[in-house]
């Protein structure tokens, strides 16, 4: 499976260089959030594989969650924090320590957040709305070329 988005991508969307660990770790977590985004669009991992080549098209919104996915975690790992945490709170006394996780995520591993679920829904058109008309006298069937007829009846029995 080829990522969604590449290590330039991911540079983008940090706004610095990797580092040296960084970027041995980066393939690895392109792979991973590529797998969890393709997962989430209801799609095969070789969807975009499978594409026409030489042109493979992989929308913009889907190449950015992608990048995004891996930037969140190399910006919590150099920030020190625990991977996958909100927010942590320490108290010096009586020695009180508090860490609040994303939900869904877990052990350093890239996420989606809810904005990256929305963003994905509107590339993919899950988010579409569409108006069916109830009083339609016929319709078109593309897969057998035929047009068919038909009554729109009421409850009352009146047909318009």
């Amino acid at each position: 499976m080829t990522p969604l988005a590449s290590s330039a991508d991911v540079v983008t969307r940090l706004g610095r260089a990797l580092t040296t660990s960084e970027t041995a770790k980066v393939p690895g977590l392109l792979e991973e959030a590529s797998v969890k985004v393709l997962a989430h669009m209801g799609k095969g991992e070789s969807y975009y594989d499978a594409l026409a080549v030489p042109v493979r098209t992989i929308p913009a919104t889907v190449t950015i969650v992608t990048s995004r996915m891996v930037a969140r975690v190399l910006e919590q790992a150099a920030a020190g924090i625990v991977p996958g945490a909100q927010q942590t709170g320490v108290t010096t006394g009586p020695f009180s320590n508090q860490t609040t996780f994303v939900a869904g995520s877990s052990n350093g591993s890239p996420w989606l957040t809810r904005s990256d679920r929305a963003d994905l829904n509107n590339a993919i058109g899950a988010n579409k709305v569409f108006a069916v008309d109830r009083l339609a006298t016929s319709y078109y069937d593309v897969a057998t070329d035929t047009t068919f007829v038909t009554a729109a009846t009421f409850i009352d029995g009146v047909t318009p």
